[in-house]
């Protein structure tokens, strides 16, 4: 599972955020693996549509939906990690050993869902 840590906590999600106008989502996620984390991915399907509001996440201001979907690397996937305004670091990490997540931003459960969906097609999208 491809990670980045963000700077706001020093805690780690899956690369991720805001839309900006005129994006696709697989857009969205294309740009913000590689800002997050220096690799290219290519998007192949959505998997799950997040209602944050009705997950155990910390309070938001903010109406959140989070569109979770399934990436690839694209060629050999040796990015190179820049520090940025958002992150400070990536890296790869087994399922059943994630590091402590940023949970306004991902819960275990949900990253654990997202990979249960990516290598069960047949389950479908997942909607709140």
């Amino acid at each position: 599972m491809l990670l980045t840590r963000e700077a706001s906590d020093g805690r780690w999600s899956l690369p991720g955020g805001w839309a900006d106008p005129g994006e696709s989502p697989r857009e969205i996620a294309v740009r913000e693996v590689r800002e997050e984390t220096g690799r290219e991915v290519q998007a192949l399907r959505l998997l799950s549509v997040v209602d944050k509001a009705k997950h155990p996440h910390p309070p938001d201001q903010w109406a959140v939906y989070k569109l979770f979907l399934h990436c690839e690397l694209v060629g050999a996937g040796a990015g190179v990690h820049q520090a940025n305004l958002e992150t400070t670091d990536s890296g790869f990490f087994p399922l059943d050993a994630l590091p402590p997540l940023s949970l306004s931003r991902n819960l275990p459960e949900q990253v654990r869902r997202a990979v249960t969906l990516a290598q069960n097609p047949a389950l479908g999208v997942d909607v709140d």
